[in-house]
């Protein structure tokens, strides 16, 4: 049965300022329909509004995170390249109190083995590993 409307009478309908599909007191109707509706909730008045619809995803639309995987896969490629021209047996555990310097490979507790890029003022060094690049201290 097709659900009659009437002013004074409750429908559901999307509420422009909550931004939710709630209860609302019909106003003014044209014709068969609400026209002005009040929202029980926040009290604002607006126009009669179904809940809108979700615009469907762009297919071939490159992303932020694509460009991120794409880069997570290159650094992870480098890594594969720098650790395979060394002998992974000759890597020294990471402490924080050593010393380590460019080219070097450490074997951290975490984030397993790793080559260092650089050397970074204030006794850091920037480490490549299988997962990424991070930024470890050393010499304290």
């Amino acid at each position: 049965m097709a659900k009659r409307f009437k002013v004074g009478g409750n429908c559901d309908c999307w509420c422009t300022k909550c931004k939710l599909v709630l209860e609302h007191v019909i106003i003014a109707m044209v014709e068969d329909l609400p026209k002005r509706v009040e929202c029980t909730t926040c009290k604002s008045q607006h126009n009669y509004k179904l809940a809108p619809r979700r615009k469907a995803p762009a297919k071939s639309k490159r992303t932020a995170g694509t460009k991120k995987t794409a880069a997570r896969k290159g650094r992870k490629a480098n890594w594969k390249v720098l650790v395979s021209e060394r002998d992974v047996s000759q890597a020294r555990n990471y402490k924080v109190t050593a010393t380590f310097e460019k080219d070097e490979l450490i074997d951290h507790s975490m984030f397993g083995i790793g080559v260092v890029l650089e050397a970074v003022p204030g006794n850091k060094i920037q480490v490549l590993f299988e997962e990424g690049a991070k930024l470890l201290v050393h010499s304290r």
